[in-house]
């Protein structure tokens, strides 16, 4: 591990109004993440080179190295490479890209390979020797703070902070780094971009009211000491009333409306 490196990996993203491409927002939250560290940040890129990319370098970057890998590949092999020479002591990304299919499962392909914990939904990163104090965005607009030894790979999200301008001396004199793949890597199997299946969302299960106030609402009552039957039996039931299991005629229900 090297404590002096940053990492943040890099994609193009897309103007949702006139479909350009622009930073990808997410990555672009990370990078302003990164350099609020105080250490050199590294930008990582794995694609086809795009003038956009010199943004990222009016943001701030120390480095920007693009990975040449060819339109279709599978970028993970030649990231999880590239980041296995650096060893970084933190590597930051944004939770989806912005083009494609955009599932979120790339950062974690990424610290399959290399055994790193993934934290996801950072706004704010703190690195003291080997500790990383990592601010979490939780459910109800709360935040969480957690500190982690070791290499860690962080997520960022819309929560993150807000994305720094870009200084356009920096971003037109900065000069990104080729680095070509080993032929190895490219033969390696491609996973990710295997055709996935589609099927119709289920809806999302209600949150489930505190025991109180459910209770007072659906006149439930209290089983002391039940049997395992009749606890099993009340805790399905529960869970059939607040729809968090579904059974056969509701399933063909929901199914039903969303082909609708």
């Amino acid at each position: 591990m090297n404590p002096e490196v940053v990492v943040v990996l890099l994609s193009i993203g897309r103007n949702p109004v006139s479909g350009r491409p622009r930073r990808a927002q997410r990555d672009a939250r990370a990078v302003s993440i990164a350099i609020g560290t105080g250490k050199p940040v590294i930008g990582v890129h794995a694609g086809e080179q795009q003038d956009v990319l010199h943004d990222y370098l009016g943001m701030g970057l120390a480095r920007l190295i693009k990975i040449d890998v060819p339109e279709g590949e599978d970028p993970v092999p030649a990231i999880a490479s590239t980041l296995s020479l650096m060893k970084p002591r933190l590597v930051l990304t944004g939770a989806r890209a912005e083009i494609g299919s955009g599932s979120g499962l790339l950062p974690y392909e990424i610290a399959q390979r290399l055994a790193l914990p993934v934290v996801p939904q950072i706004v704010s990163a703190t690195l003291r020797g080997e500790t990383a104090e990592l601010l979490q965005a939780v459910p109800g607009a709360k935040r969480r703070l957690l500190r982690t030894s070791g290499p860690v790979l962080v997520t960022v999200d819309d929560h993150g902070p807000p994305v720094r301008q870009i200084a356009k001396g920096p971003a037109r004199r900065g000069v990104i780094e080729e680095v070509a793949v080993p032929e190895r890597l490219l033969l390696a199997p491609n996973l990710m971009l295997q055709p996935l299946a589609e099927r119709p969302a289920r809806k999302r299960p209600k949150r489930i009211r505190p025991a109180s106030e459910t209770q007072a609402n659906n006149q439930r009552t209290t089983l002391t000491n039940p049997d395992a039957e009749a606890a099993a039996h009340a805790i399905l039931n529960f869970m059939r009333s607040e729809r968090i299991l579904l059974d056969s005629a509701q399933e063909a229900s929901q199914t039903k409306e969303h082909a609708s």
